[in-house]
């Protein structure tokens, strides 16, 4: 009989700070707290990058590690000895070139375009096809935050960070991914599709998870939950509820965004137990994101809700949401669409109804933590063993 060894986890990631706000933080909380419950020794690690040096180190990197945080880590996996590393998004690969310093099984979680795109979106305007020297320089000097990199040769050197990245990706152990899509597009970067594991995000539905009431009242509630970011399709939102502006007993609602435009009332940031509240009370959840999302939390939160989703169709978002059972799917950009979509749910309760319930027993069966956990668990026992 094989003699199975004890699984001694380190997770480091930028992610894993409290202050870091998304999706990515979410799952790896979640995958921490089920490996604490297995009684499973847990180190967790998230350090948020300040000061002049880290800056120097974003304008010229072409190694893709900042020797600062490369040094801590390897300072911190020789006194923690781990027999396997769980990494998340970190700013560069310090954490994967530690690893392959001091020989440490490693699993990187990719949930964002990072390996292949200095902004991690894979969006200039429009949907990116992928790196080369020009359209990520070019990318760069448009992106609001990014437009002093260029100017200080940060081009110059970007092909190089990124080559890195993908080389130090096809090093280690494993990868994991939220979505096919994600593995489609990192194998396009040669990356061995054999090392890429697909591990669906999940909702937590040991906690009280409810179908509630469409609406609050006569009043229905049209949701929109996202950032300020144009990738999001805030102004897309917009221009749908303008469509739909002349329908009686109905609010536009903005989650996550603090400017109000007419006629979408902006609510701004809330709790994870306000979101659930007014998610509860919507009538539908509308997902216009126009970036490639590597999969999308918000589709399955409104879905484990019970409400009916009208999202673009891009990246991952086709393998949440099942057009014309779960909710629509619409092609990018067609605001329009997105309008008759969501002006159809309001007019049939009993369609609205049953693509929620239907929803919902999707995403308790395909998008349950208590499975994306496990798959986590089995893939480092695996690694360990």
């Amino acid at each position: 009989m094989i003699e199975m060894t004890e699984i001694r986890a380190l997770f480091l990631g930028a992610v894993l700070n409290p202050s870091w706000l998304g999706g990515e933080p979410k799952v790896a909380k979640s995958v921490i707290e089920s490996f604490k419950h297995r009684q499973i020794s847990v180190l967790a690690k998230g350090f948020i990058r300040k000061g002049a040096f880290h800056k120097i180190s974003e304008l010229i990197n072409p190694l893709d590690i900042n020797p600062v945080y490369y040094g801590r880590y390897i300072r911190i996996m020789r006194e923690y000895c781990p027999n396997v590393l769980l990494s998340w998004y970190d700013y560069d690969t310090s954490s994967l070139a530690a690893a392959l310093t001091v020989k440490i099984p490693t699993i990187a979680a990719v949930h964002a375009h990072w390996p292949i795109c200095p902004t991690w979106n894979l969006w200039n305007s429009e949907s990116c096809i992928g790196p080369s020297r020009k359209r990520c320089y070019s990318h760069m000097l448009l992106h609001r935050n990014m437009i002093y990199r260029p100017l200080s040769g940060f081009g110059a050197s970007l092909q190089l960070a990124i080559r890195k990245r993908l080389q130090r990706l096809g090093k280690i152990e494993a990868i994991v991914v939220p979505s096919n899509f994600m593995k489609t597009e990192l194998v396009k970067q040669g990356l061995d599709p054999w090392r890429i594991h697909v591990i669906y995000n999940g909702i937590d539905f040991r906690k009280s998870v409810t179908i509630g009431p469409a609406t609050s009242g006569s009043t229905r509630n049209v949701v929109f939950v996202g950032n300020t970011l144009e990738t999001k399709g805030f102004l897309d939102y917009v221009r749908m509820a303008k469509v739909l502006k002349g329908l009686q007993n109905t609010q536009f609602l903005a989650v996550g965004h603090g400017v109000s435009i007419d006629p979408v009332k902006a609510i701004g940031y809330v709790s994870k137990k306000d979101l659930s509240s007014i998610l509860k009370e919507a009538a539908v959840v509308v997902y216009p994101s126009l970036w490639d999302e590597p999969f999308g939390l918000v589709p399955i939160e409104a879905m484990a809700m019970g409400k009916p989703v009208v999202a673009y169709s891009v990246g991952g978002v086709p393998e949440t949401i099942t057009d014309g059972k779960t909710g629509f799917l619409v092609p990018r950009g067609e605001y329009k669409i997105l309008a008759e979509k969501v002006a159809l749910l309001l007019k049939s309760e009993t369609l609205a109804e049953r693509m929620g319930t239907n929803g919902k027993k999707v995403a308790e069966e395909k998008f349950n933590s208590v499975r994306t956990n496990y798959e986590y668990y089995a893939l480092m026992k695996k690694m360990v063993n």
